[in-house]
């Protein structure tokens, strides 16, 4: 996904939400997008929703890895962008 594709990828996966509140993917979706786009605690939030709703190795594993990044100190978090 590029940089650009961000605005409109972010606007699909939300209104994908709005549509279907408890659907994993949806959830899962929009916690790449914020992940790829620096907003490491909205994809924190919408990752535990994914993981609420359908619990399975990938979205354990997503959930950590944001967890994760957000101990990381600040100028640790700025130098991964």
């Amino acid at each position: 996904m590029r940089q650009q594709d961000f605005p409109k990828a972010l606007a699909e996966a939300q209104a994908l939400v709005t549509q279907q509140p408890n659907y994993y993917y949806g959830h899962a979706y929009l916690g790449a997008i914020y992940l790829a786009m620096g907003e490491v605690t909205n994809a924190q939030t919408h990752y535990l929703r994914a993981y609420e709703l359908f619990p399975n190795e990938q979205s354990e594993k997503d959930l950590a890895a944001v967890r994760k990044r957000l101990a990381e100190p600040q100028p640790m978090r700025l130098l991964s962008r």
